[in-house]
């Protein structure tokens, strides 16, 4: 659906630069500027400058939107009446200095990111209010350049207009003096005030084709100029393609990367699930854990008193095996004495059984000599009975 365009005037404004809602602030100033109100399935406000192409704001309200902005400011109208209600005021300010236009650009200096805040504004005794707020983004790339093709063509539009305009004056100019040789040839009454009138008339032609000559003109530079930025904001956009090339480049390789991170994102969703199921698991045996924690922390009361009792008990038998061991170690050396003294003894005993050896020994050898000396007694005896 093609846009119906209702209003495309000079209008002036109050132009802020700074977000103050002050008009004294010494950022605001007052300028002519181009309000263009147009329509298509809801509407749009758009506000330029001629003499800066630069100053390109344009805000299109559609049916939801326009539902926010009207529960916001608490409109009594509907989004048809909303553009003649813009037109309405924008003419009545022309005339009624109560009413004025303000507009605040806000944002940063990237250009990408400033918008315009355009303000229906009514004075009174007691303060001005706005009767109407339209946020207005900055237009640019292929919306500016957009504008500047059909603001050059406007103005080529014009310059063609001068020869057709030169034409019909040149006409005029035949027929008036043809006119004015009849008139001389046929004088009537008051043909000098007739004169001076044709003179009058003429002079009011000649201005006005002055003007228009000077405004083609004025068009036409400003035709040339405006061909020249849009040569350079091609040469500009160029560049930017080529960038926007290389970003694509970049956009599919991540894209790639991204993808690749889905799928890594999904095992590690897994292996989160898997981690919760595990946490929940955990959380149980934690909760055992405390449990028995509790039950074994009130034990340990308990066996802490029957540990004192027990460590006193302990200390009462270490003393007493102190002294056992002392005891011991009495008992010990009396052993070790003794031990010597029965080792000697050992000895002493093994020298006894020794000589005791011996004095068998000898025993046998004398009962043996005894035995010999009686045999032969015992011969001799018999010998001497014979």
């Amino acid at each position: 659906m093609s846009k119906e365009k209702l209003f495309d005037e000079e209008i002036r404004a109050c132009i802020n630069t700074s977000s103050s809602d002050s008009l004294c602030s010494a950022t605001t100033i007052s300028r002519k500027i181009m309000l263009r109100i147009t329509t298509n399935s809801g509407f749009e406000v758009e506000i330029y400058d001629e003499q800066n192409v630069d100053f390109l704001y344009s805000g299109a309200f559609s049916h939801s939107r326009f539902k926010d902005l009207r529960q916001r400011q608490h409109f009594t109208f509907s989004i048809d009446q909303a553009p003649q209600k813009i037109i309405s005021f924008v003419r009545d300010s022309r005339q009624n200095n109560m009413k004025y236009i303000k507009c605040t650009l806000l944002g940063n200096t990237d250009k990408n990111q400033r918008f315009c805040k355009l303000e229906l504004v009514t004075r009174s005794d007691f303060k001005d209010m706005c009767m109407m707020s339209l946020e207005l983004n900055k237009l640019h790339g292929d919306q500016l350049n957009a504008h500047l093709i059909q603001f050059i063509q406007k103005y080529k539009q014009q310059c063609e207009e001068i020869p057709v305009l030169k034409k019909q004056f040149e006409n005029i100019q035949i027929v008036r003096t043809q006119e004015n040789v009849r008139r001389t040839e046929t004088p009537q009454k008051g043909s000098a005030a007739m004169m001076e009138e044709l003179h009058e008339e003429n002079d009011e032609l000649m201005g006005e084709v002055r003007k228009k000559a000077a405004e083609a003109k004025h068009a036409y530079e400003q035709a040339e100029t405006q061909e020249a930025n849009l040569r350079s904001l091609r040469a500009y956009y160029k560049t930017q393609l080529v960038e926007l090339e290389k970003l694509t480049e970049d956009n599919e390789k991540f894209a790639q990367d991204l993808d690749q991170c889905d799928s890594e994102c999904e095992e590690l969703q897994e292996q989160l699930k898997k981690s919760l199921q595990q946490k929940k698991k955990l959380h149980r045996l934690y909760k055992s854990v405390d449990a028995q924690l509790r039950s074994c922390k009130a034990s340990s009361e308990h066996y802490k008193k029957r540990l004192a009792t027990s460590e006193n008990r302990c200390q009462l038998l270490e003393e007493e095996f102190q002294r056992s061991l002392e005891s011991l170690h009495t008992q010990s050396r009396e052993l070790n004495e003794f031990k010597r003294e029965n080792d000697v003894l050992k000895i002493e005993k093994t020298q006894i059984s020794i000589e005791m050896e011996g004095l068998k020994t000898h025993s046998d050898l004398l009962t043996t000599q005894m035995n010999e000396m009686k045999q032969k007694k015992s011969i001799q005896i018999k010998g001497s009975t014979v």
